[in-house]
């Protein structure tokens, strides 16, 4: 799963969860290093990447200090390069959509939860978390169009309630059923 989420772009697992429990510490309040409210749109989508100083690992993520998550900080730049090239194996058009058309595709689906889930009205939580329902038909995020509902349990694997379409959930369920999975998530 690690390799996968390289190889989509999304860098290594240190930083994404040390700013991912740095995001839930401060969702949309000073120190929130993603939310539109405090730089507008265009920020909490992209620049956020790029103009903030990286977490703290040591504070956010000791518990992922460890040779076998420090390995993909070396190797998550080869396998971003190696999803890049990926296409060529076949021809260029195939290059360029299994390429830079994907790697934009994924980067702007992950972006948006960040960006357009979080510009909603302000909750009885204290955050501007939303779930953004119009987005389902999109499987942008994988179920992460549901974010409000994240923000309500973020320990819970699944997200979506009720009837809400949840592939995210989907996958872990099918990955349980070939043992990828080590553990059982809980069940909202």
């Amino acid at each position: 799963l690690i390799f996968a989420a390289c190889f989509n772009g999304s860098s290594h697992p240190i930083g994404w969860v040390a700013s991912h429990r740095l995001h839930h510490s401060y969702s949309d309040k000073p120190g929130d290093i993603s939310s539109p409210h405090g730089g507008g749109f265009w920020w909490s989508h992209l620049r956020w990447l790029w103009q903030t100083d990286r977490p703290d690992r040591t504070r956010w993520c000791p518990d992922l200090d460890r040779p076998s998550y420090r390995f993909w900080e070396i190797a998550s730049g080869p396998v971003v390069a190696l999803s890049f090239l990926f296409g060529l194996l076949f021809d260029p058009v195939a290059w360029l959509w299994l390429g830079p058309v994907r790697l934009v595709w994924v980067l702007h689906a992950q972006c948006s939860i960040n960006s357009i889930s979080h510009m909603g009205r302000s909750s009885r939580f204290g955050d501007y978390s939303q779930n953004v329902t119009w987005l389902t038909p999109f499987i942008l995020g994988i179920g992460e169009n549901w974010h409000f509902n994240h923000h309500r349990a973020p320990g819970q694997a699944r997200i979506g309630r009720g009837p809400q379409i949840d592939l995210g959930w989907c996958a872990i369920r099918v990955l349980q059923c070939f043992r990828l999975c080590g553990a059982r998530p809980k069940e909202n």
